[in-house]
C-alpha cells in the first residue's frame, strides 16, 4: 500500500528530483544502499546542495574519490573542505577507505 502511495506521489508531481526517482527504483529492487552507489545516490546531503550541485563524483579510483567541478571556484571549495568530507565520506561508507580526495574542473 505505501509503494502504491509512494508511485502516486512521485508520478503527481510536476518536477521530480533525480534522486527520489532513483531511490524508489533502488528500493524495489531491493538494491543495498552502500558503498560507491551510495555515495552517488547521497551526495548532496553528504555534501549540501549547493556544493553538490556544482560538484559530482566522477569515480573512485585506488581509494582515492575522483570529483568533477563545474567550475574552478568550486574546485577550491572542495579542497578548503577536504578534511571534513574526507571525515563524513568514511564516516557513512567506512568499506570505500576514501585516502583522497581530487577535483577536476570540466
Amino acid at each position: 500500500m505505501k509503494e502504491k502511495e509512494e508511485e502516486k506521489r512521485v508520478c503527481t508531481k510536476n518536477a521530480v528530483s533525480s534522486s527520489v526517482i532513483v531511490k524508489l527504483v533502488l528500493s524495489r529492487l531491493k538494491v543495498v544502499d552502500s558503498g560507491e552507489q551510495g555515495l552517488v545516490l547521497h551526495w548532496s546531503e553528504i555534501v549540501g546542495s549547493t556544493l553538490a550541485n556544482h560538484v559530482k563524483v566522477y569515480e573512485i579510483k585506488y581509494n582515492n574519490l575522483i570529483l568533477v567541478a563545474d567550475h574552478p571556484a568550486w574546485n577550491q571549495k572542495v579542497e578548503m573542505s577536504k578534511k571534513r568530507l574526507l571525515h563524513k565520506i568514511n564516516t557513512r561508507y567506512p568499506g570505500l577507505c576514501i585516502k583522497n580526495i581530487q577535483v577536476i574542473t570540466r
